[in-house]
């Protein structure tokens, strides 16, 4: 009982260490791993289209290597604008062509870095200085983080009559990595506005830019959709004319999507309400309007989003409708905050109106409704604006006093959107068939439409394909390996082929799950962008230590010296730590992989961190169970010392002749709690009786 009781206190001591070791080390990790937010105008990192490098900002779509560092961008409500006159006296409510004014962004009393732009692009910025090549551009650096940003800019006189819209995006040091945006827009005085008559606020300012001549009346805008021509609103219509009545149509896999932008109310055919939603005037000019339907043979529901990133369902804006078997229309809109939905993910305060469900005699069921471009009802899709180009010669309803996109001399400037489908035969909110669901870019001037990927397989499919081969790795193999040495006497004297079962089951899991974390360090190398991001460069760095220790275990065991030796207690002290502090990085690592995969793929927590804490902590207490048991044990693992390998016991005339020891052994036996025994700690195969067999 005494020894029993010695043996239990030696554990807990050797345990109480462990677990002190590994708390230090994980805390030691995730401060590595803190971010300090910089920006990504950077052009070696290519994180957006040049041709959009003065508008665009940080989104899953425009920066996808990005998105790792600060996550998905959010809308922010505590960011203000304040545009005032030069003199700084007045706040300006409308802006006057040609004329200066100052603006303040302020961030609810954080501190950050911020992108600032202008769209359409026709300001120019002079404090403070604008970004290479884009006068409508300004950047607060990292280095210059403050609760405020304070610009100056000058209005071009080609703005008049349009409406300019300034967003910022932002990120601070103490809030962690997430991107925060918000927008204001800004009306510029027409040359037939108020503003602009004898006395107004922006006469001699419009008289200074040569356009005080009075324009021509514009045309009455029109009172149906049927009126608008697509010509009207892009200068020409290259796109295929919708079957359903909508300005356009495309064709992509197994779903035909229809729409116009921009009237004041969606077009009449079966799908669409009776009794219509009739916009004024006023409100198109304001926000804009995209009536849209989508169309599938099936007979189950059709859905389509509107989706940062169309490689992926994750934060996506989401309608979705189905008919029943009485023929009653289901509809809902969701918004995904994962790669899936269910009934929890409904949005009451839809953005969507005027929808419907109808299917025709062909088995051919149509998902139509109308939304506005402009809506902060959306989650992710609350301005569209930039998706909808209008011309200089418009004669839409928008008229000359708005433009959504910049009508430049050099012609119509547009984004795509991004739109995700699916569909399914069951008229229920069940998950689709793998077939039954994509997404594309969209460009809703031109009908042109391009691929989400080129290779088929997304980015976040090898961000799946590279945690799982790492979690199995070292989650469970490799951990799992160390402990079969540790705790042989389990197995006792059972041999194959001449040596013994421990030493085989060890081999093949930690060969095994070397080859598994090559294959997943290999899968991280090919197919990810350099990353860009504290927290990624941390996991990048941190895998890269894993590798190179790992890779030093290898060698290590094939140059240990014989048990008699006197450097064989430096080779144990070397070998043993080296491996715990290869798996506890290892283990802290995974953890943090998982944290840049929710972030920046949507990969759920529960999926990934339930069954690895799982599993690591059943090896963590099958560990402790099985030393506690083994105390007394004539073959239980005996703690590291410079003495355990005393000549008297290793004496190669009074060992057996296996040759388990001649082998590579890749990592210690580490429990995590107390790491006795290191894989070629043993170099030969001593009898399980031996009292002194347990290295």
């Amino acid at each position: 009982m005494n020894v029993r009781l010695r043996c239990l206190r030696r554990r807990a001591s050797q345990d109480e260490a462990s677990l002190a070791f590994l708390l230090l080390t994980l805390l030691a990790t995730v401060q590595l791993a803190v971010s300090t937010p910089t920006y990504f105008l950077d052009p070696a990192r290519a994180l957006i289209n040049d041709s959009q490098k003065c508008v665009a900002h940080p989104s899953s779509t425009t920066s996808a290597k990005g998105i790792q560092k600060h996550g998905t961008p959010v809308l922010d409500s505590n960011i203000t604008f304040e545009i005032y006159n030069i003199e700084g006296n007045a706040q300006a409510a409308v802006l006057c062509p040609g004329s200066d004014y100052n603006l303040k962004v302020a961030f609810g009393g954080r501190d950050r870095a911020a992108l600032l732009n202008s769209n359409p692009p026709l300001v120019t910025f002079t404090l403070p200085v604008p970004t290479s090549g884009c006068p409508n551009q300004v950047v607060q650096p990292s280095s210059n983080a403050a609760a405020t940003f304070n610009t100056r800019f000058t209005v071009s006189c080609n703005a008049i009559g349009q409406t300019l819209v300034f967003k910022v995006t932002s990120a601070g040091r103490a809030e962690g990595l997430t991107w925060k945006y918000a927008s204001i827009s800004a009306p510029v005085a027409s040359a037939d506005s108020p503003a602009a008559a004898p006395g107004g606020t922006c006469a001699a300012a419009i008289a200074a830019c040569g356009l005080s001549r009075p324009l021509p009346p514009r045309p009455p805008p029109p009172s149906t959709a049927s009126e608008v021509q697509l010509s009207e609103t892009t200068g020409a219509s290259t796109c295929t004319p919708s079957t359903l009545g909508y300005q356009c149509m495309v064709r992509k896999d197994k779903v035909t999507v229809h729409w116009t932008l921009n009237t004041k109310a969606a077009p009449n055919n079966p799908c669409t309400p009776t009794s219509k939603t009739m916009l004024k005037d006023t409100e198109v000019v304001q926000y804009g309007t995209l009536h849209m339907a989508a169309q599938s043979n099936t007979k189950g529901y059709v859905g389509l989003g509107f989706a940062e990133n169309p490689d992926d369902m994750y934060r996506s804006d989401i309608l979705l409708g189905w008919l029943d078997g009485a023929g009653k229309a289901a509809i809902n809109t969701f918004f995904a905050t994962r790669n899936g939905i269910d009934m929890g993910d409904v949005v009451t305060d839809t953005w969507a109106y005027d929808t419907g469900v109808f299917r025709d005699s062909a088995g051919v069921t149509t998902l139509c409704f109308s939304r506005r471009l402009w809506d902060n009802r959306a989650k992710i899709s609350q301005d569209l604006r930039a998706v909808a180009g209008s011309s200089s010669k418009s004669s839409s309803a928008l008229g000359s006093r708005r433009r959504l996109l910049d009508a430049t001399a050099q012609g119509v400037l547009t984004q795509q959107l991004g739109l995700i489908w699916a569909l399914s035969p069951s008229p229920r909110l069940v998950q689709h068939a793998d077939e039954d669901a994509g997404g594309f870019y969209l460009d809703l001037v031109s009908g042109d439409f391009a691929e989400s990927v080129d290779d088929g397989k997304s980015e976040s499919y090898w961000v799946n394909v590279h945690g799982a081969l790492m979690a199995v790795a070292w989650g469970l193999l490799l951990p799992l390996g160390t402990l079969l040495p540790a705790h042989r006497w389990l197995l006792r004297d059972v041999k194959v082929a001449g040596k013994h079962l421990w030493f085989w089951l060890h081999l093949g899991c930690q060969w095994t799950g070397v080859a598994l974390f090559i294959a997943g360090f290999v899968v991280a190398f090919v197919k990810f962008e350099e990353v860009e991001g504290d927290m990624s460069e941390a996991h990048e760095k941190i895998g890269i230590a894993v590798m190179a220790a790992a890779a030093a275990q290898v060698v290590v065991a094939y140059i240990r010296p014989d048990p008699g030796a006197k450097r064989r207690g430096l080779w144990n002290l070397v070998h043993h730590n080296l491996g715990r502090i290869t798996i506890l990085l290892a283990w802290a690592n995974v953890y943090i992989g998982i944290y840049l995969a929710h972030t920046g793929w949507g990969a759920s927590y529960t999926e990934w961190v339930t069954p690895i804490a799982i599993v690591m902590g059943l090896l963590v207490l099958l560990d402790i169970a099985l030393r506690i048991t083994g105390c007394g044990k004539e073959d239980v693992a005996a703690p590291a010392r410079n003495d355990a390998y005393k000549e008297s016991y290793d004496d190669p005339a009074k060992i057996g002749d296996g040759a388990e020891g001649k082998g590579p052994s890749s990592f210690p036996v580490n429990s995590l709690v107390s790491s006795d025994f290191a894989v070629g700690a043993s170099v030969k195969d001593m009898p399980l009786g031996h009292p002194k067999s347990g290295v």
